[in-house]
């Protein structure tokens, strides 16, 4: 039940952000939808809500920007904390739902709802201010940056976060993608990031530049823990977490040290065995095996 207006919040003269509760992780408990709107005309990026109440207050809110016609719908991102109100939305506005195609197979929506998708093209236009989708993958396989350079402003759905950080979790999401969306945040050139939780971050490059040191930390930190002795990833998730990640947000924290032992794996600079006992336990190369026979390379 949203019982409260949506708020509009204005991160540029034709941009605005406007948080929705939405079912997501702590410590968030909203999904910003971004509107782009000039002379009447509006383009929405995102919402993570089927909930009634909160679909109309938004298209109020809509409404009292003065947008009289919404010409496309985005999604960053397949991930249901910012599709879920897409639909509705689009039977409010009549307008297409934009995904990139690999993320777009990942949805399960109802065939009638599912017309309404087409794939996200390079560019789209909101009454002359030019909006550059780039397929950005690394949270998820087909994830998209909204680039609007007359704005200044980067739409980066969840590859920053206004508070803490981000998950990234195999199978869709992959840590050296990661590395270059953030890369790609910092070199775009716009100043302000709209993530797609929290508050917006007025340093863009800034703000990619310290996730990508907190993700090149925490690499570093797995490989102290391997250099002490072989571990499996609960072993790993243990020593790093302990009981400090709410139960809620563990599997996410899990899945991102997974996601960094596998680019760890591809870089060469982690080794993992099959034990039959305790699943696959992860090494450094030329670490003892389990058996204690010299290592073999998988």
């Amino acid at each position: 039940m949203c019982a409260h207006a949506i708020q509009l919040l204005r991160i540029a003269p034709h941009v605005f952000q406007c948080p929705v509760p939405a079912p997501t992780l702590p410590p968030a408990f909203s999904t910003n939808t971004y509107l782009i709107a000039k002379d009447g005309e509006g383009v929405v990026v995102d919402n993570g809500t089927d909930d009634p109440d909160a679909i109309q207050a938004l298209v109020d809110t809509i409404r009292s920007a003065g947008v009289r016609r919404v010409t496309a719908l985005i999604a960053t991102h397949h991930h249901r904390d910012h599709t879920s109100g897409l639909p509705a939305l689009h039977r409010a506005f009549q307008a297409p739902v934009y995904i990139h195609p690999l993320d777009r197979t990942r949805l399960t929506w109802p065939a009638s709802d599912a017309a309404a998708l087409e794939d996200a093209p390079p560019a789209l236009s909101c009454a002359g201010i030019a909006l550059h989708l780039r397929h950005c993958p690394g949270h998820t396989h087909g994830h998209l940056h909204v680039e609007i350079p007359g704005e200044d402003v980067i739409l980066v759905g969840d590859h920053l976060a206004g508070q803490g950080s981000v998950w990234i979790g195999p199978p869709d999401g992959h840590m050296a993608s990661y590395f270059r969306a953030l890369d790609a945040i910092a070199a775009s050139g716009c100043r302000i990031a709209g993530p797609g939780h929290g508050p917006v971050l007025k340093d863009a490059a800034a703000a990619a530049r310290q996730l990508k040191k907190r993700r090149e930390g925490r690499e570093a930190e797995v490989l102290g823990l391997l250099a002490e002795r072989p571990r499996t990833l609960g072993e790993i998730v243990g020593a790093i977490y302990g009981d400090t990640v709410p139960p809620g947000v563990r599997l996410a924290a899990r899945r991102t040290v997974q996601a960094h032992l596998q680019h760890l794996l591809s870089c060469g600079l982690a080794e993992r065995e099959f034990d039959a006992g305790r699943g696959f336990v992860y090494r450094l190369p030329n670490q003892i095996t389990l058996s204690g026979r010299a290592p073999t390379a998988y």
